[in-house]
């Protein structure tokens, strides 16, 4: 997929979200943002944006992998280096460095070592956290807040290799499957409409795009419009009448 805009793309997602985000950490709350009004703020859309691209480039990855053991393996291996160096030198070389508490203190502190468990492992929510670290600052012990969206990117890993054994993504003719996983999803798992279930209609709405893209026939087509039904349909009654009709389709 060379020549084309996804470097740029990222650029601008990656400029919306510092953007976003320098308010509520130089300001204390993300009100200050001029822009705030909007339906989504810059930050937020530059998110979406992330999820969208996601979902072509890694259905293209899951697609081209040999297994998916060894989509997997490639995918932990892009994420899991640069995070455990990320977590690692802020635990133990800035936090000790800044911290309000003594060393022996900020060592002991179990608070300390969730924070790279968890974090590390992405099995749950993120812990942005650390014993005595920024409590002066205007956003008060925010420390690598960004990182809560990486556990639902790497979910969205999980149910692309779950669909792609499923419904023969390598072979598949139609995105239906993707949907289903989408509705099975939201039924099991959030049993409400959210921000994340927003995340999971995007990256799959980048894999539909992808899907289409190596082949358009009348049933692909379909699972397209399916798919940017459900993503105007966020928010509103609409949205699990959708999910069924893109599971049964």
């Amino acid at each position: 997929m060379r020549g084309n805009s996804f470097g740029a793309l990222r650029l601008l997602a990656s400029l919306s979200v510092i953007y976003t985000h320098s308010f509520p950490l130089a300001l204390g709350a993300a009100f200050h943002e001029p822009l705030i009004g909007l339906p989504f703020s810059l930050g937020t859309l530059g998110v979406f944006v992330f999820f969208v691209i996601s979902g072509i480039l890694v259905t293209k990855s899951f697609i081209q992998s040999r297994s998916v053991v060894h989509f997997l393996v490639y995918r932990a291996a892009r994420i899991f280096p640069a995070l455990v160096v990320c977590l690692v030198l802020c635990a133990l070389v800035m936090g000790p460095l800044v911290t309000r508490v003594s060393w022996s203190e900020y060592f002991t502190s179990s608070q300390l070592w969730t924070f790279l468990l968890r974090d590390i492992s992405l099995l749950g929510d993120v812990q942005t956290t650390l014993p005595g670290v920024f409590v002066d600052s205007p956003l008060p012990h925010a420390v690598n807040d960004p990182i809560w969206t990486l556990p639902w990117e790497i979910r969205a890993y999980m149910l692309l290799a779950i669909g792609g054994v499923l419904f023969s993504l390598k072979r598949f003719q139609a995105a239906g499957g993707v949907l289903f996983v989408l509705a099975a999803l939201n039924a099991v798992f959030l049993m409400e409409v959210s921000k994340p279930s927003l995340f999971f209609i995007l990256f799959f709405l980048g894999s539909t795009l992808f899907l289409l893209k190596l082949r358009t026939e009348p049933s692909m087509v379909l699972a397209g419009a399916l798919t940017l039904i459900i993503a105007i349909a966020h928010g509103t009654p609409c949205l699990m009448f959708c999910f069924v009709a893109g599971s049964l389709f």
